[in-house]
């Protein structure tokens, strides 16, 4: 093989094994106040791992590009059957992620975080049971959600 082909197929193999696995927004939840969202996205990396959870804070209808990165998580779950975490509005000001348990939990440095010219502080919450989380990942849940109606639904509280 030529050397400049080698340089030309190197990037693209990077760009195929890369996009193994998804990210997907799971959850958005308004803040009281209603100018700001917590929104949960969902990492699949594939069979043979666990999922992974960022909760971003952001400007409401805005992307999580825009926002802040407050926590990261992997293999948390909501339930002995559900994986994925609650993030719930205290106050405008408050957010509380819930799970009952996780592998990795991680707060972001940077309290309070500002988004769209509110303060927002995060707290987390390990052993917070969520018994009508649906069984499976999140996304998977949000899907049966829709078909399944309310019984089998992520809590946005």
């Amino acid at each position: 093989m030529r050397r400049w082909s080698r340089v030309l197929l190197l990037p693209l193999f990077g760009l195929l094994g890369a996009s193994c696995g998804s990210q997907d927004e799971v959850a958005r939840i308004v803040s009281p106040s209603g100018d700001t969202e917590a929104v949960v996205v969902e990492i699949n990396g594939g069979a043979t791992t666990a999922f992974g959870h960022n909760v971003y804070v952001v400007a409401r209808g805005r992307s999580t590009l825009w926002g802040a990165k407050v926590a990261q998580f992997y293999e948390a779950s909501r339930s002995k059957r559900a994986a994925g975490v609650n993030p719930r509005w205290v106050t405008p000001d408050l957010l509380r992620i819930e799970y009952l348990d996780a592998n990795r939990d991680e707060l972001l440095p940077g309290q309070p975080f500002t988004v769209g010219g509110r303060s927002v502080r995060v707290t987390l919450a390990r052993g917070v049971n969520d018994p009508v989380a649906c069984a499976g990942g999140m996304l998977y849940a949000l899907q049966m959600s829709n078909l399944n109606g309310p019984e089998c639904r992520i809590t946005g509280r």
